[in-house]
């Protein structure tokens, strides 16, 4: 099989084009490299890729109500008075879903809040727990 080294890294040659090798690494990527400035050796075999650990902390599940709140935190990503960015759309259509159904249950707090987030494009960590508990007990679906 022919290959191609540079540092540590060991790249199949997979094809040619012109003056430069088509390869591809380890983990699947493609690169390309001019003929004049590599080497193409031999080898055996590709070396398998490294596996990474993930952490722990990564790979744990939030509580429904922390995922919820997480969505609600979306708004604070919008750049303020841009109305017209997709963050922006799919928030306001969460809370306009939950304003609404605060309204009918008659939760006026609820609908201040979601009122608050819509007017001023910013979420707090309290006001995201207050919705994401409501949206958990009145099985809202967002």
């Amino acid at each position: 099989m022919k290959a191609i080294k540079i540092k540590n890294s060991i790249f199949e040659v997979t094809g040619e084009r012109g003056d430069f090798f088509i390869c591809k690494d380890s983990k699947g990527k493609v690169k390309m490299f001019a003929k004049k400035e590599v080497v193409v050796e031999d080898i055996d075999s590709m070396p398998k890729p490294k596996n990474y650990k993930t952490r722990k902390s990564a790979a744990e599940r939030l509580s429904p109500i922390e995922e919820v709140a997480s969505k609600m935190m979306w708004i604070n990503s919008c750049v303020y008075g841009d109305r017209t960015s997709m963050s922006y759309q799919i928030s306001y259509d969460m809370m306009t879903g939950i304003e609404l159904k605060a309204k009918e249950l008659g939760n006026d707090f609820i609908a201040s809040v979601c009122e608050s987030v819509i007017k001023f494009m910013k979420c707090s960590e309290k006001q995201a727990y207050c919705l994401a508990k409501f949206v958990e007990e009145n099985q809202i679906s967002l």
